[in-house]
């Protein structure tokens, strides 16, 4: 580094470390997001294909198509009153853990129906 003040260095040591954590933890928070939208993508196909019949099956896909909408509008919303909080993931991350206990409930609540599948 040139000559600059030692505070100068220490603050532009401080910046290039809190830059370097906040994008460790962007990538932490955006494996999680990955691993749960994972999670999500195989309780709903276990759930829609316990359910006894086309009626019910049609309506949780109805209800799935509903729940994206909601929190792709939720995501948004969040990302542009809190922009910090790296375009909503933790607001899509926190909805997607709720929607999965969602249809667990439902997929328990069926009868026949088991978790024993990897979950």
């Amino acid at each position: 580094m040139k000559n600059y003040p030692a505070a100068v260095k220490s603050g532009l040591c401080l910046l290039v470390f809190a830059f370097a954590y906040s994008l460790s933890h962007a990538s932490q928070l955006g494996k999680e997001m990955n691993d749960a939208d994972d999670e999500l993508n195989v309780v709903y196909a276990n759930v829609l294909s316990g359910l006894p019949s086309p009626e019910l099956k049609e309506q949780l896909r109805v209800s799935q198509r509903a729940w994206v909408a909601f929190k792709d509008a939720e995501v948004a919303l969040h990302a542009n009153l809190y922009p910090e909080s790296k375009g909503g993931l933790f607001t899509r991350l926190e909805l997607t853990e709720q929607r999965i206990k969602q249809l667990k409930s439902i997929g328990e609540r069926t009868s026949g129906f088991g978790y024993d599948q990897g979950q």
